[in-house]
């Protein structure tokens, strides 16, 4: 990408460390821009909101989303009886890595209700598996979780019973952290925070991401804008089958929005992904593999997002679920 063209970017679910490591490249809206940078694979569900942003380039027009049905509360059963907005946000958007599409209802700035819409990153990667040698399985894997490809090569071989390397996970890990903070400042507006953690992402080093995160726990702001907002129990945590730096934010400190982004910095843990746990499990007959199922981390966010946002302002719900660092490709498969 070069000269001064300005790029929209749609992410099929693969693309998001891609997408931060150009962000000065990128522009917000198809409006504002004059050519599209697509991140394959983009399933067919995806197509129509790809279509409506390639149409949207030039001349602005007319957009045209997909119908989608959202049952509202009565009146008799809110506090008061004002009129409800609903804000749909996606499946393009920036709070999750990869498409997702989340509706929300707000009474004003709150909250009232919300809906997830899913499926738009899937890949059938289970039936592509099936009939493969365990050794092309192998490479197959790195897509379950392609955020973290190291990671879900290694959850794989350790079905299967085969050896993997734990320092190329813990390295993966820490850059899948950092690039996750570069998202997240990129959405929540903190230049000063984007360009710092890009710098550390592209070549990761202990003693810079320790000095990073002093600068993240001392910034006035960042405590001002993020201590308090969506506040995660331990017990509550656990109960869904929460794992990774989300479970020890809450363990460790204030399950806040701001703890969320001090631990991913601390490198604590040991899961296979930045996320959390990754648990695959492969039926095979020694040689080749029958079936393959996986759990992975951001599942049970996605079942989450409208218990943790409910009665939230809508700012600080959308901060709370890029706080999640959920990846769609992984949940959707």
């Amino acid at each position: 990408m070069t000269g001064r063209s300005k790029y929209y970017v749609i992410d099929g679910g693969s693309g998001a460390d891609q997408i931060a490591a150009t962000r000065r490249c990128l522009v917000d809206s198809p409006r504002h821009a004059d050519a599209l940078w697509i991140i394959e694979p983009v399933s067919e569900r995806l197509m129509p909101a790809v279509a409506e942003a390639r149409g949207a380039l030039g001349e602005p027009q007319e957009s045209k989303p997909e119908p989608f049905t959202i049952q509202l509360p009565p009146k008799e059963q809110r506090e008061m009886a004002t009129e409800l907005a609903v804000i749909a946000i996606g499946p393009l958007q920036r709070l999750t890595a990869g498409p997702l599409r989340i509706v929300l209802v707000c009474d004003g700035e709150q909250v009232v209700s919300a809906e997830v819409e899913r499926g738009f990153a899937a890949r059938n990667l289970a039936m592509r598996f099936r009939g493969l040698t365990i050794e092309n399985a192998l490479d197959l894997a790195a897509s379950i979780s392609p955020l973290s490809p190291a990671g879900s090569r290694a959850a794989f071989a350790r079905a299967v019973g085969r050896a993997h390397d734990e320092g190329e996970v813990a390295e993966e890990r820490v850059r899948g952290s950092l690039w996750w903070l570069v998202r997240f400042a990129d959405f929540a507006g903190v230049q000063w925070l984007a360009e710092r953690a890009r710098l550390v992402a592209q070549k990761p080093d202990p003693a810079a991401t320790e000095q990073l995160r002093l600068h993240v726990e001392r910034d006035r702001l960042l405590r001002i804008r993020f201590r308090g907002v969506g506040v995660l129990k331990e017990e509550f945590l656990r109960s869904r089958g929460i794992t990774g730096p989300v479970l020890e934010a809450s363990a460790r400190g204030e399950g806040d929005v701001l703890s969320r982004m001090l631990i991913r910095l601390e490198g604590l843990g040991n899961s296979l992904t930045s996320r959390g746990d990754l648990a695959v499990n492969v039926t095979h007959d020694g040689v080749h593999v029958q079936e393959v199922s996986w759990r992975a981390p951001s599942a049970p966010f996605v079942d989450l997002i409208p218990e943790i946002v409910r009665n939230e302002r809508l700012a600080d719900a959308e901060a709370i679920i890029a706080s999640l660092d959920i990846a769609t490709a992984e949940v959707d498969g």
